[in-house]
């Protein structure tokens, strides 16, 4: 099964999860994406998941609060 998150593309089959992200990865996309990790999760009791980020842009939706250097 594919699901296509505005431009970026995740395919599912069974525990396996591959992302490819294409473009700036928005909260909004982050928050469908989380909803389908956990489907997957809760259907499988777990998750093989890999990233296709060659063609990403920026991901903003992603922060790291209290994180120092």
């Amino acid at each position: 099964m594919v699901i296509q998150l505005g431009p970026h593309q995740v395919e599912i089959e069974d525990d396996m999860v591959i992302t490819r992200l294409r473009g700036i990865f928005t909260p909004e996309h982050m928050t469908q994406w989380c909803r389908i990790m956990d489907g997957v999760i809760a259907a499988h009791g777990g998750v093989f998941s890999i990233g296709d980020y060659r063609q990403a842009g920026s991901i903003p939706a992603v922060r790291l609060e209290g994180l120092r250097t």
